[in-house]
Parts: structure tokens; C-alpha cells; sequence
């Protein structure tokens, strides 16, 4: 076999090794970018829940507060002064908030919950 057979049969393993380099890195790549576009795309669909949501809640809140301030004034009528009826709401709240901060395990595992079958929706 002479030198010049020698180096085409070496050649052409090299050859086929740098295509499947190429071939290789091309998926690498392909890889990455495919992985970049669904982290891109779970971020904006929790995003996006996340200020559907608070813009729900802000809503809610705002109706709460007003039907709050409507009862303390019907409450303050019926007690005869209109300060008592804030008193008694307050102190309503206040027992909720006691009720919800002894409840925080609970909800904060619901919350944990819910977070995670979103991000992998």
C-alpha cells in the first residue's frame, strides 16, 4: 500500500468524525436554544398568571374595603355611634387575621402546590 492510499484511509475516519462533530454540536445547540424557549415560555405563562391574578385580587380588595367601610357605618348606626362600627369591624378583622396567621402551614403547602403544577404545566 503506498503512502497516498495510507492517507486516504486515514482521511476518511476523519472525515467522518468531524461530520459527526458538526452533527453533534449542531444538537448541542439546537438543544440549548430548545431549552431557552420553554424556560422563556413557563416565565410568561407565570407571569402572566401571576398578574392575572393580582389584578384580581386588587379588584376583590378594593370591593372588600368598600362593603368593610359600609358595614362599619351600619353597624355604627345600630350601636349609635358610627366609631363603634369601625371598633367592632377591626376587631373582626383582627380575629380573621389570628385565624389565618395559626392556619399559615396550611395555605403557605396550597400555595407551594400550586406554584409547582404551574411550572410544570
Amino acid at each position: 500500500m503506498n503512502q497516498q492510499q495510507k492517507e486516504q484511509t486515514i482521511d476518511a475516519p476523519k472525515e467522518e468524525l468531524n461530520e459527526l462533530f458538526d452533527h453533534l454540536t449542531a444538537y448541542v445547540e439546537a438543544t440549548v436554544e430548545l431549552n431557552k424557549l420553554k424556560a422563556a415560555s413557563k416565565a410568561a405563562s407565570i407571569g402572566s398568571t401571576l398578574i392575572h391574578k393580582s389584578i384580581g385580587v386588587i379588584m376583590l380588595s378594593m370591593v372588600f374595603l368598600l362593603l368593610s367601610v359600609g358595614a362599619a357605618f351600619l353597624v355604627g348606626e345600630w350601636l349609635g355611634k358610627v366609631y363603634y362600627g369601625f371598633f367592632v369591624m377591626g376587631g373582626l378583622y383582627l380575629i380573621i387575621a389570628i385565624i389565618f396567621l395559626r392556619s399559615n402551614k396550611k395555605m403557605e403547602s396550597k400555595l407551594t402546590d400550586t406554584l409547582i403544577k404551574e411550572m410544570f404545566k
